[in-house]
């Protein structure tokens, strides 16, 4: 397997962008402070651990954990790890790399993976994202939320293969030659668009391995509202309730672009970002 090229977080927006394009990813150093992502992993482990879900050191204790537990939910609804997207370092770098109008959609997901030898986890599936949402230019941030090396497995791309046809929806083979990884640390974030194709490896250890999806959308974009609204849709913006009166939070842009339900087949994706393979254009 290869490895992922870093970026310093330092980089100027024209490299990123050219990157983005040609490769579908960009992994920025030490974007976010570490000391915040650390102090909400610590926030993750101790509701685990309250639910007897895992030890302080987040090695597991119940094996039938998987994200279905009914103390899952808890650990995705911390106000600290819903902070991370508007924090003033990634919520600038974004904005002044993919444009202004960039907001952070609000279903932030939280993943954590115990280890592959309980359960496979439906993220070890090769995939792209914009085959789930059909939604043009949605770019996902991927943060660490601890050091993630081999044996703890982390997130793995096909560089370029945003640019290539589609693929089919398969099981990640542990080692596969042409794609990439890296180790992963705390302040690290991953950039990907939703054209490239991506799987999490299998987690060879004890512990629960934990990291954070943060999705963003131009708001002249049309989205479907299940990723405003969330699911189910209670009628408003998901976790506005909650997080409103926080001084860093932000809520959807009013005048952002809502996708009318779709029938038929899945539409072609259009980009301003990157290049489309023809074979992924059908009628829309």
């Amino acid at each position: 397997m290869r490895q992922l090229q870093v970026h310093p977080a330092s980089v100027e927006p024209a490299e990123c962008r050219a990157a983005l394009s040609r490769d579908g990813y960009v992994l920025l150093r030490n974007l976010v402070p570490r000391a915040e992502v650390e102090s909400v992993a610590r926030e993750v482990r101790q509701v685990l651990t309250r639910a007897g879900v895992c030890q302080p050191d987040g090695v597991l204790l119940d094996p039938s954990w998987s994200e279905k537990h009914p103390v899952f939910g808890q650990a995705s609804r911390l106000v600290g790890f819903h902070r991370l997207p508007y924090g003033p370092q990634l919520r600038t770098f974004m904005r002044a790399t993919f444009g202004e109008r960039l907001y952070s959609l609000p279903t932030k997901i939280l993943r954590a993976v115990g280890p592959s030898s309980t359960y496979t986890t439906s993220g070890r599936y090769a995939h792209c994202d914009f085959d789930f949402w059909q939604v043009d230019d949605m770019l996902t941030t991927w943060l660490p939320l601890q050091e993630i090396g081999p044996e703890l497995g982390g997130l793995a791309l096909l560089p370029g293969s945003q640019l290539g046809p589609p693929h089919p929806l398969e099981l990640l083979p542990d080692e596969p030659a042409e794609w990439a990884t890296s180790r992963f640390l705390p302040g690290d974030v991953l950039v990907f668009h939703c054209l490239t194709f991506h799987a999490a490896l299998p987690n060879r250890t004890p512990t629960v391995r934990l990291s954070g999806d943060f999705r963003w959308q131009a708001a002249t974009t049309p989205v479907p509202k299940e990723l405003i609204n969330g699911i189910p849709d209670d009628g408003g913006e998901a976790y506005a309730g909650a997080l409103r009166n926080e001084p860093w939070w932000e809520p959807v842009p009013a005048d952002a672009a809502i996708a009318a339900p779709r029938s038929g087949p899945p539409p072609a994706p259009r980009s301003a970002l990157v290049a489309v393979h023809p074979d992924r254009f059908v009628a829309r």
